[in-house]
Protein backbone atom coordinates (compact mmCIF):
# COMPACT_ATOMS: atom_id res chain seq x y z
CA UNK A 1 0.00 0.00 0.00
CA UNK A 2 2.53 2.28 1.03
CA UNK A 3 4.09 1.69 -2.97
CA UNK A 4 0.35 2.79 -4.16
CA UNK A 5 0.56 5.44 -1.93
CA UNK A 6 3.64 7.17 -3.29
CA UNK A 7 2.76 6.43 -6.98
CA UNK A 8 -0.72 7.87 -7.03
CA UNK A 9 0.75 10.83 -4.92
CA UNK A 10 3.79 11.55 -7.18
CA UNK A 11 1.08 10.46 -10.42
CA UNK A 12 -1.51 12.93 -9.25
CA UNK A 13 1.42 15.75 -8.75
CA UNK A 14 2.78 14.99 -11.93
CA UNK A 15 -0.88 15.51 -13.95
CA UNK A 16 -1.48 19.18 -12.15
CA UNK A 17 1.41 20.67 -12.77
CA UNK A 18 1.28 19.64 -16.90
CA UNK A 19 -2.50 20.84 -16.72
CA UNK A 20 -1.33 23.94 -14.72
CA UNK A 21 1.50 24.39 -17.03
CA UNK A 22 -0.96 24.09 -20.12
CA UNK A 23 -3.30 26.50 -18.67
CA UNK A 24 -0.91 29.29 -17.93
CA UNK A 25 0.83 29.29 -21.15
CA UNK A 26 -2.77 29.63 -22.72
CA UNK A 27 -3.34 32.71 -20.42
CA UNK A 28 0.12 34.27 -21.28
CA UNK A 29 -0.62 34.10 -24.86
CA UNK A 30 -4.15 35.50 -24.14
CA UNK A 31 -2.43 38.41 -22.48
CA UNK A 32 0.25 38.60 -25.26
CA UNK A 33 -2.70 39.35 -27.87
CA UNK A 34 -4.56 41.68 -25.74
CA UNK A 35 -1.20 43.76 -25.44
CA UNK A 36 -0.43 43.92 -28.94
CA UNK A 37 -3.91 45.12 -29.91
CA UNK A 38 -3.88 48.03 -27.48
CA UNK A 39 -0.54 48.76 -28.58
CA UNK A 40 -2.14 48.77 -32.05
CA UNK A 41 -5.08 50.87 -30.75
CA UNK A 42 -2.29 53.57 -28.98
CA UNK A 43 -0.59 54.06 -32.05
CA UNK A 44 -3.80 54.59 -34.04
CA UNK A 45 -5.04 57.15 -31.48
CA UNK A 46 -2.36 58.80 -32.10
CA UNK A 47 -2.47 59.54 -35.65
CA UNK A 48 -5.61 60.57 -35.01
CA UNK A 49 -4.88 62.82 -32.89
CA UNK A 50 -2.00 63.87 -34.94
CA UNK A 51 -4.42 65.13 -37.65
CA UNK A 52 -4.59 61.01 -39.93
CA UNK A 53 -7.81 59.77 -41.19
CA UNK A 54 -8.97 56.96 -38.23
CA UNK A 55 -11.80 54.39 -39.52
CA UNK A 56 -14.23 53.92 -37.08
CA UNK A 57 -14.82 50.58 -37.93
CA UNK A 58 -10.87 49.89 -37.13
CA UNK A 59 -11.26 50.47 -33.46
CA UNK A 60 -14.65 48.96 -33.54
CA UNK A 61 -12.85 45.81 -34.99
CA UNK A 62 -10.10 45.58 -32.84
CA UNK A 63 -12.39 46.61 -29.82
CA UNK A 64 -14.35 43.40 -30.45
CA UNK A 65 -10.75 41.49 -30.29
CA UNK A 66 -10.07 42.16 -27.00
CA UNK A 67 -13.40 41.03 -26.12
CA UNK A 68 -13.20 38.05 -27.47
CA UNK A 69 -9.72 37.32 -25.87
CA UNK A 70 -11.55 38.52 -22.35
CA UNK A 71 -13.83 36.05 -22.96
CA UNK A 72 -11.72 33.34 -23.85
CA UNK A 73 -9.28 33.60 -21.05
CA UNK A 74 -13.00 33.75 -18.80
CA UNK A 75 -14.20 30.48 -20.26
CA UNK A 76 -10.16 28.93 -19.69
CA UNK A 77 -10.27 30.15 -15.74
CA UNK A 78 -13.69 28.59 -15.66
CA UNK A 79 -12.16 25.38 -16.95
CA UNK A 80 -9.74 25.37 -14.43
CA UNK A 81 -11.75 26.28 -11.76
CA UNK A 82 -13.55 23.06 -12.46
CA UNK A 83 -10.73 20.67 -12.75
CA UNK A 84 -9.26 22.03 -9.63
CA UNK A 85 -12.52 21.04 -7.84
CA UNK A 86 -11.54 17.54 -8.69
CA UNK A 87 -9.21 17.37 -6.10
CA UNK A 88 -11.72 18.46 -3.56
CA UNK A 89 -12.79 14.93 -2.96
CA UNK A 90 -11.05 12.28 -4.84
CA UNK A 91 -13.78 9.99 -4.59
CA UNK A 92 -17.43 10.90 -5.28
CA UNK A 93 -20.03 10.98 -7.41
CA UNK A 94 -19.06 11.71 -10.75
CA UNK A 95 -21.12 12.98 -13.74
CA UNK A 96 -18.67 11.00 -16.41
CA UNK A 97 -19.76 13.04 -19.40
CA UNK A 98 -18.59 16.20 -17.75
CA UNK A 99 -15.59 14.89 -16.64
CA UNK A 100 -14.65 14.21 -20.48
CA UNK A 101 -16.01 17.26 -21.58
CA UNK A 102 -13.66 19.03 -18.70
CA UNK A 103 -10.62 17.35 -19.83
CA UNK A 104 -11.01 17.50 -23.68
CA UNK A 105 -10.96 21.33 -23.38
CA UNK A 106 -8.09 21.50 -21.00
CA UNK A 107 -6.34 18.98 -23.69
CA UNK A 108 -6.56 20.97 -26.44
CA UNK A 109 -3.94 23.46 -24.66
CA UNK A 110 -1.43 21.10 -25.51
CA UNK A 111 -0.27 21.22 -29.10
CA UNK A 112 0.09 17.84 -30.18
CA UNK A 113 -3.54 16.83 -29.00
CA UNK A 114 -5.01 20.26 -30.75
CA UNK A 115 -3.46 18.96 -33.86
CA UNK A 116 -4.73 15.78 -33.25
CA UNK A 117 -8.55 16.73 -32.78
CA UNK A 118 -10.96 15.57 -30.57
CA UNK A 119 -14.88 14.97 -30.76
CA UNK A 120 -17.15 13.97 -27.75
CA UNK A 121 -20.35 12.64 -29.61
CA UNK A 122 -23.94 14.12 -27.83
CA UNK A 123 -25.61 12.34 -24.96
CA UNK A 124 -27.03 12.25 -21.77
CA UNK A 125 -25.40 12.44 -18.08
CA UNK A 126 -23.35 9.34 -16.87
CA UNK A 127 -22.64 8.94 -13.81
CA UNK A 128 -20.68 6.71 -11.69
CA UNK A 129 -18.91 6.78 -8.26
CA UNK A 130 -15.08 7.30 -8.81
CA UNK A 131 -12.15 9.94 -9.16
CA UNK A 132 -12.67 12.61 -11.43
CA UNK A 133 -9.00 13.47 -11.07
CA UNK A 134 -7.64 10.29 -12.02
CA UNK A 135 -10.16 9.01 -14.72
CA UNK A 136 -9.29 12.61 -16.75
CA UNK A 137 -5.64 11.37 -15.62
CA UNK A 138 -6.43 8.19 -17.55
CA UNK A 139 -8.46 9.74 -20.69
CA UNK A 140 -5.31 13.01 -21.05
CA UNK A 141 -2.30 9.75 -21.55
CA UNK A 142 -4.90 8.21 -23.95
CA UNK A 143 -5.54 11.38 -26.15
CA UNK A 144 -1.61 12.02 -25.53
CA UNK A 145 -0.70 8.64 -27.01
CA UNK A 146 -2.47 8.92 -30.12
CA UNK A 147 -0.36 9.88 -33.28
CA UNK A 148 -0.45 13.59 -33.91
CA UNK A 149 0.91 15.81 -36.64
CA UNK A 150 2.72 14.40 -39.26
CA UNK A 151 2.95 10.65 -37.43
CA UNK A 152 -0.98 11.07 -38.56
CA UNK A 153 -2.56 10.11 -41.17
CA UNK A 154 -3.62 12.51 -43.55
CA UNK A 155 -7.44 13.25 -43.52
CA UNK A 156 -7.41 10.92 -40.39
CA UNK A 157 -10.07 13.30 -38.73
CA UNK A 158 -10.39 13.83 -35.26
CA UNK A 159 -10.56 11.02 -32.48
CA UNK A 160 -14.27 10.26 -31.78
CA UNK A 161 -15.32 9.69 -27.95
CA UNK A 162 -18.55 8.23 -27.33
CA UNK A 163 -20.23 6.97 -23.72
CA UNK A 164 -22.53 4.27 -23.16
CA UNK A 165 -24.42 3.04 -20.12
CA UNK A 166 -24.99 -0.29 -18.87
CA UNK A 167 -26.92 -1.57 -15.54
CA UNK A 168 -23.45 -2.04 -13.56
CA UNK A 169 -20.81 0.15 -16.20
CA UNK A 170 -20.37 3.07 -17.79
CA UNK A 171 -17.82 2.99 -21.31
CA UNK A 172 -15.81 5.73 -22.76
CA UNK A 173 -15.13 4.53 -26.30
CA UNK A 174 -12.37 6.12 -28.65
CA UNK A 175 -12.30 5.53 -31.92
CA UNK A 176 -9.97 6.77 -35.10
CA UNK A 177 -7.35 6.75 -32.25
CA UNK A 178 -4.74 5.32 -35.17
CA UNK A 179 -3.01 3.91 -32.97
CA UNK A 180 -2.00 0.71 -34.46
CA UNK A 181 1.43 1.83 -34.69
CA UNK A 182 1.98 4.13 -31.62
CA UNK A 183 3.69 1.92 -28.30
CA UNK A 184 1.64 -0.52 -26.54
CA UNK A 185 -1.59 0.07 -24.96
CA UNK A 186 -1.89 0.39 -22.23
CA UNK A 187 1.19 1.61 -20.87
CA UNK A 188 1.85 1.21 -17.85
CA UNK A 189 0.70 4.60 -15.88
CA UNK A 190 -2.05 3.48 -17.49
CA UNK A 191 -2.74 0.29 -16.35
CA UNK A 192 -2.09 1.63 -12.62
CA UNK A 193 -4.88 4.52 -13.65
CA UNK A 194 -7.15 1.74 -14.72
CA UNK A 195 -6.62 -0.19 -11.40
CA UNK A 196 -6.95 2.55 -9.30
CA UNK A 197 -10.00 3.19 -10.36
CA UNK A 198 -11.15 -0.84 -10.87
CA UNK A 199 -11.50 0.08 -14.29
CA UNK A 200 -11.25 -2.20 -17.37
CA UNK A 201 -9.30 -0.62 -20.72
CA UNK A 202 -8.76 -2.55 -23.83
CA UNK A 203 -7.91 -2.40 -27.59
CA UNK A 204 -10.24 -3.51 -30.34
CA UNK A 205 -9.38 -3.88 -33.76
CA UNK A 206 -11.78 -1.30 -36.09
CA UNK A 207 -14.36 -2.94 -38.27
CA UNK A 208 -13.58 -0.34 -40.46
CA UNK A 209 -10.23 -1.82 -41.96
CA UNK A 210 -10.11 1.82 -44.87
CA UNK A 211 -9.19 3.77 -41.19
CA UNK A 212 -6.58 2.10 -39.87
CA UNK A 213 -7.91 2.79 -36.62
CA UNK A 214 -8.29 0.50 -33.33
CA UNK A 215 -11.32 1.13 -31.06
CA UNK A 216 -10.09 1.71 -27.30
CA UNK A 217 -12.29 1.57 -24.29
CA UNK A 218 -12.59 2.53 -20.81
CA UNK A 219 -15.18 0.48 -18.99
CA UNK A 220 -15.72 2.12 -15.61
CA UNK A 221 -17.65 0.56 -12.61
CA UNK A 222 -20.46 2.58 -11.39
CA UNK A 223 -20.08 1.33 -7.79
CA UNK A 224 -16.49 0.09 -7.55
CA UNK A 225 -16.87 -1.22 -4.19
CA UNK A 226 -13.27 -1.66 -2.49
CA UNK A 227 -11.40 0.00 -5.20
CA UNK A 228 -7.32 1.03 -4.59
CA UNK A 229 -8.49 4.46 -4.59
CA UNK A 230 -10.94 4.27 -2.02
CA UNK A 231 -8.14 2.38 0.31
CA UNK A 232 -5.82 5.31 -0.69
CA UNK A 233 -7.85 7.70 0.35
CA UNK A 234 -8.54 5.46 3.38
CA UNK A 235 -4.96 5.59 4.19
CA UNK A 236 -4.24 9.11 3.57
CA UNK A 237 -6.70 10.35 6.33
CA UNK A 238 -4.94 7.68 8.59
CA UNK A 239 -1.83 9.30 7.86
CA UNK A 240 -2.65 12.80 8.11
CA UNK A 241 -4.44 12.42 11.42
Amino acid sequence: MENALATTCAEGLTFFSKTNRLISHELKNILAIISETLGLMEELTALAKSGKDLAPGKLESLSTSIIEEVERANQLTRGMNTFAHTVDELTSEVDVRQAVESIMQLARLDADIKNTGVRLAPGDACRAHTSAFFLQNLIYRILKQAPAGEDRPAGAGPIEIAIAEGDDAVQIIFSNTMMRTASPFPTERQAFLAEMLSAHINKDKSANKDKSADVLTITLPKKPGDSMIDRIVSSLADNLQ
